[in-house]
């Protein structure tokens, strides 16, 4: 039987912060049990697919997930548990911190959900006021209190690149978030997106983007800070004290099969990848109908795959195992791709040794010149 990684999107939210792009919609208590139910009854739509598959993680997203009442959320659970085989070493759910509720986190807990990941973003009650974030440090540190008690394996989710922001604000961020312990961090360079409050900000005159050199000294910082404090990079953006790397993650950047549930998710399996529609009514009507919600299914050839199989692999720092892509694709990626690595080797970009391609540091700070090579 084939492993599967599990996704499940829960997109609504109490506000919208000025950077997101993902698709949200305001949370809604009365929304609460019909997307759960729609949930439901695409995993029955999907079963085919489900069909001889071995679950090993699954990851509730948003959003914000953690809104949902942990009986709506062991629902969900239980109609996997019946329509496949579930054998997870991993399930997580996203957090917001602003509603700290003991008891919701330890119903979440005991469904065996064992990986929470809290979306902080910053130390800096200014900063969060800024990004639109709905709490400040000293709510978050109530709910990682409470989360401290019944999970083992926290992620913690951090901004950096923030208008406003100074290297030593961003230093004083990772310095508080790391005497707490967390077993996981996933940093992240601020993106301006289309559509977004921020883009309008910058597009009024309103903000002005923090410089280029400065981001990147903020992302040399981290990378050198982390590892005097025993976390391993192990991903361009995520960091992970030794065995609490994100499994499911992993699936996604080793082009692993996975299968997408709600508004907006995406899915790679069995060599297709297609998308569900981002508009929920479109959602609703096509579930209630007994359709599937897909809106976009891309031919995708052995080329493709070999290409986001390299391009998402790169993004680790274990790099690319040559052994494994011949041995997946039947071609040998070094006479395959002899240019482009010799180009990005050249530029002091990527090393490589008798097996790996891998980034080094200068490659990590220029990654997506590195990746457009290989495209």
């Amino acid at each position: 039987m084939k492993n599967l990684y599990i996704y499940i999107h829960i997109p609504f939210c109490k506000s919208k912060c000025i950077y997101c792009d993902f698709v949200t919609f305001p949370f809604k208590e009365e929304w609460v049990t019909r997307y759960r139910l729609l949930l439901e009854r695409e995993i029955e739509l999907k079963k085919d697919m489900l069909k001889d598959r071995v679950v090993k993680t699954i990851y509730f997203g948003g959003g914000t997930p953690s809104l949902f009442p942990p009986s709506d959320i062991r629902s969900i659970l239980e109609k996997l548990n019946k329509t496949t085989k579930i054998e997870t070493k991993e399930i997580t759910i996203e957090a917001n911190p602003s509603f700290p509720d003991e008891e919701r986190l330890a119903d979440f807990a005991r469904m065996g959900i064992n990986r929470l990941s809290i979306g902080l973003q910053s130390t800096d009650d200014a900063i969060l006021k800024f990004l639109g974030r709905d709490h400040d440090y000293a709510t978050f540190l109530r709910f990682y209190d409470m989360a401290r008690k019944h999970f083992e394996n926290i992620n913690v989710d951090l901004l950096f690149g923030i208008p406003g922001q100074t290297l030593d604000m961003w230093k004083g961020t990772l310095k508080e978030v790391i005497s707490l312990a967390p077993q996981h961090l996933s940093l992240y360079s601020l993106t301006v997106e289309n559509d977004t409050i921020l883009k309008r900000m910058i597009e009024q005159g309103k903000v002005r983007p923090l410089q280029e050199d400065i981001v990147a000294e903020m992302y040399e910082y981290a990378i050198d800070y982390l590892e005097t404090r025993g976390y391993v990079h192990y991903e361009i953006s995520n960091w992970a004290l030794a065995g609490y790397q994100c499994i499911h993650n992993i699936s996604y950047w080793k082009n692993l099969d996975y299968l997408g549930f709600g508004v907006s998710a995406s899915s790679h399996i069995d060599g297709r990848r297609f998308t569900n529609t981002s508009n929920i009514k479109d959602y609703s009507d096509a579930i209630i109908g007994g359709e599937l919600p897909i809106v976009d299914e891309r031919p995708y050839d052995w080329k493709e795959e070999l290409t986001d199989t390299v391009f998402m692999g790169m993004r680790m720092m274990e790099g690319l195992s040559l052994t494994e892509i011949k041995k997946r694709f039947g071609i040998d990626p070094y006479f395959y791709y002899s240019d482009q690595i010799k180009k990005v080797v050249d530029e002091g970009l990527v090393e490589i040794d008798l097996d790996r391609v891998r980034l080094t540091k200068k490659g990590m700070l220029l990654g997506n010149v590195v990746f457009r090579e290989f495209l």
